[in-house]
Formats: structure tokens, C-alpha cells, sequence
């Protein structure tokens, strides 16, 4: 395929786009929405981000879908109502089709 890799410059974060584009998802979805107080909770916090994002939030990139995809959860019956499963510490909701209606 004749790919060859480019070194960004050196103390030039900004070049590497991949990590840009993570980091301000995380800053967006995340952390300015909330008041950190210590490392213990930042980590506590970004595997539980890393969890969302690569499990359940929803990428363009791979057709609104998420990295690790996610199955089709169709109405069970007629009745079923939809229950919401906070995530993050209530930032983010994950839906889920309630079975005992």
C-alpha cells in the first residue's frame, strides 16, 4: 500500500488529529461538565468514559454505531415502556426497553 508514517514535530500536540479529536470528546461529553477534586475520581471517571465511549456512544464514523457495536434492541411487545440507565454520573443515559410492563 506504500503508507509511510509522518513524526509529528516535536512539542507539536496539535498535529496529531486522532488524539485532538479524543481529547476534546473527552473535555465536551465530560469533564466540563463536572468539578474533579482529586486523581483517584479522574480515573474513576475516565474508565467509566472509556467504557460509554467505546461501547455505547454513538460514532459517524462507523455508521452511528459504536466502536465495539451495539445490538438492535426492537419493542419486545406492545405494552413495553423505555427505562433509562444513568451513565457517568448522570451525564450520559444509556435506553433500554423495560421487559416487566
Amino acid at each position: 500500500m506504500d503508507i509511510k508514517p509522518i513524526v509529528i514535530s516535536y512539542k507539536c500536540p496539535w498535529q496529531n488529529v486522532v488524539a485532538e479529536h479524543f481529547v476534546l470528546s473527552v473535555r465536551n461529553d465530560m469533564l466540563n461538565h463536572m468539578l474533579i477534586f482529586n486523581e483517584e475520581q479522574l480515573r474513576d471517571f475516565m474508565k467509566q468514559y472509556f467504557e460509554y465511549y467505546n461501547n455505547e456512544r454513538c460514532h459517524l464514523a462507523v455508521g452511528r454505531d459504536s466502536p465495539n457495536g451495539r445490538e438492535i434492541r426492537n419493542k419486545p411487545f406492545k405494552s413495553a415502556r423505555i427505562i433509562s440507565s444513568p451513565r457517568i454520573g448522570g451525564l450520559h443515559h444509556m435506553y433500554k426497553w423495560n421487559k416487566a410492563a
